[in-house]
């Protein structure tokens, strides 16, 4: 994995990325660091990219293979109010049943990848609302096929869009195989708190892939969906019944106020994407929980729920920490990186410190992490940040992928 220089900017490519719905590359009128890096990108050789798409699809494994103990309750709740882990249990049940019911779309794992010997690391899972959709899908494809388009070496490995447009199809197909004539609305929503609008466009963009696979789509927000009490189920403002939604609002957010109840009783008559056993998935629990079922194993770092035990050097996450918040980097008992919020260890995850300077041979002041995309189970693409300190949070720029064959 190399970091290279592209030979020039493209004309206007601010005004293109702002066009493709960009629209959080800088927070204001006054920032001068772009979140997307239009100068570089990190190639792969072939070999390189079949490596990690073989052993990220293994994690999505090694994940999937958790779920049947993580559900029978075998780790604790997971830091889950009781009702919303029954209701995650549930839905597992039924997909454990039947794969076509309660399938679930897409996530995004966080590794690094030894240069030395060619493992990819687990960092931590994205199962439930991971973001960086619209410069990967779309951004990254435009960059590609200006700047290296013409030259057969390369190949643009990410295929998000045509992935999720794939899995889409796959979805309602079952349904209307499982029920004969199904509604095929969708209602795609996010919060309307979104200071940078990336919950926006990100969620419009689920909205065009679902679209372009046969759906009919409505966006919406999520303060916008309403419970009738009389007729006990979801509508939105006209009335109208939510039968499929798909959200960009974390589960254990569901979980804590009075949607709660609701979405409970109305399971399954409502199907939600993603599917609410991805809740056993969406947090940091399941570092440890992976490495106590697999230790020892060259995709997975040691962790640990509420204390580092042995662990010297280590990254404290809080266990629905997001963006980087509240992460602290601890070397031999004192803090040299990251938030010193006051988290109680129980609510924490302990997991070996790796350097991904040092995992990538010194590059010297960036600190790439490997996003790595997986739809339906399968490998579907990159969303590299690098950042200039040893966290990896919402300043880290995205830096495109690309391929060389030979």
């Amino acid at each position: 994995m190399r970091r290279i220089p592209v030979l020039r900017e493209r004309p206007d490519w601010e005004k293109i990325i702002a066009e493709e719905n960009l629209v959080y590359d800088l927070y204001d009128e006054d920032d001068k660091e772009h979140y997307w890096n239009e100068n570089f990108v990190y190639c792969f050789s072939q070999l390189e990219h079949s490596d990690i798409v073989q052993q990220v699809e293994e994690l999505h494994r090694l994940c999937i293979d958790a779920i049947d103990d993580i559900a029978a309750g075998t780790y604790g709740h997971l830091g889950l109010p009781a009702p919303m882990f029954r209701l995650a249990r549930d839905s597992w049940s039924a997909h454990r049943e039947n794969p076509e019911a309660e399938m679930d779309l897409y996530g995004r794992f966080d590794v690094i990848r030894d240069a030395e010997n060619g493992a990819v690391k687990l960092l931590e899972y994205n199962a439930d609302t991971p973001t960086s959709l619209v410069e990967s899908a779309v951004c990254q494809d435009t960059h590609f096929l200006f700047h290296f388009g013409d030259d057969p070496r390369f190949i643009q490995p990410t295929r998000l869009g045509d992935a999720l447009i794939d899995r889409w199809e796959e979805i309602r197909l079952a349904r209307t195989g499982r029920f004969g004539y199904v509604d095929n609305t969708l209602y795609c929503a996010c919060v309307r708190d979104d200071e940078y609008g990336e919950d926006e466009v990100s969620t419009k963009l689920i909205q065009h892939t679902a679209q372009m696979a046969g759906w009919r789509t409505h966006f919406m927000r999520m303060e916008d969906i309403v419970f009738d009490t009389e007729l006990r189920r979801f509508e939105d403002q006209e009335g109208y019944p939510i039968q499929s939604i798909f959200k960009l609002y974390p589960w254990e957010d569901i979980g804590l106020d009075e949607f709660a109840d609701y979405t409970i009783e109305t399971y399954p008559s409502t199907a939600w994407f993603e599917p609410a056993w991805k809740m056993f998935l969406s947090t940091k629990h399941l570092l440890a929980i992976l490495w106590h079922r697999n230790p020892g194993h060259p995709n997975l770092v040691p962790a640990y729920v509420g204390s580092p035990q042995d662990l010297r050097h280590y990254v404290r996450k809080p266990i629905f920490g997001r963006e980087g918040a509240g992460i602290e980097i601890v070397d031999d008992g004192h803090r040299v990186a990251g938030d010193p919020e006051d988290w109680d260890a129980s609510e924490c995850v302990f997991q070996e410190f790796i350097d991904t300077k040092d995992v990538f041979g010194g590059t010297a002041n960036f600190h790439p992490v490997i996003g790595a995309w997986i739809v339906g189970g399968k490998f579907a693409g990159y969303s590299i940040r690098e950042s200039d300190g040893l966290i990896t949070d919402d300043s880290a720029r995205f830096t495109p992928a690309i391929v060389e064959q030979f």
